[in-house]
């Protein structure tokens, strides 16, 4: 049977699209697509810790922080696995969907919302600091940086993206990565404590990051 020049031509387009560095990317196994992007992000989170590290680092609960890594990291490995699935697999199922949007969105929150890091505020003059007037730009501040700092991996994970179409199920696990990064690279950056600007500048993160996947979603459909 004679193929259809249509169907003929959209074949020779999609073969065409898969040439270059992009294609080459998007060719790598699911797991070395997965260990770089992986790789991408850690280093983002470990620069940011190295070169601009919170200055109450050593005031800090030790255990507060293993949890809130913990916590921030697994939700982030979770998001990730799930995206980066491979293709002939099928769609994860509901359950894990909701546990992935939960920490992305949640975790965050509850963070914020855990008794302050160090109540003495002896311990560290700065750690109180970003209250009053200062709220809203110190808040502000720590919401572009977080957002900014997750931008680069965030356009990595893309590009290794083998699926073409942008579900809402897609775009709530990029956005939920985006979001756990984000709040990881504030929480071995931020010395600020207080609840307020916890839940202003860290939690609010990962709502821009679903207000970005919603508007890409919605211009593909």
């Amino acid at each position: 049977m004679e193929v259809p020049n249509q169907l003929l031509e959209q074949t020779r387009r999609a073969i065409a699209a898969e040439q270059g560095w992009r294609a080459n990317l998007r060719a790598l196994p699911t797991g070395v697509r997965t260990l770089l992007a992986a790789a991408t992000f850690g280093a983002t989170v470990g620069i940011i810790g190295l070169a601009m590290r919170r200055a109450d680092w050593a005031a800090y609960p030790t255990g507060l922080m293993t949890v809130s890594t913990l916590l921030l990291a697994g939700g982030a490995v979770a998001a990730l696995a799930l995206f980066l699935r491979p293709i002939h697999r099928r769609a994860p199922r509901a359950v894990w969907l909701g546990a992935v949007a939960v920490a992305g969105f949640g975790v965050p929150a509850l963070l914020a919302l855990l008794p302050e890091a160090h109540a003495l505020v002896e311990l560290h003059p700065e750690s109180f600091a970003g209250a009053g007037a200062d709220l809203v730009p110190r808040a502000l501040a720590c919401f572009l940086f977080g957002a900014a700092t997750a931008l680069p991996a965030l356009g990595l994970l893309l590009l290794l993206d083998r699926a073409d179409g942008r579900t809402p199920a897609r775009m709530l696990m990029v956005a939920a990565l985006a979001g756990l990064t984000a709040n990881l690279v504030l929480l071995v950056h931020c010395p600020l404590v207080t609840r307020s600007h916890l839940l202003l500048g860290h939690a609010t993160v990962p709502l821009l990051f679903g207000l970005l996947a919603l508007a890409t979603f919605r211009r593909a459909v």
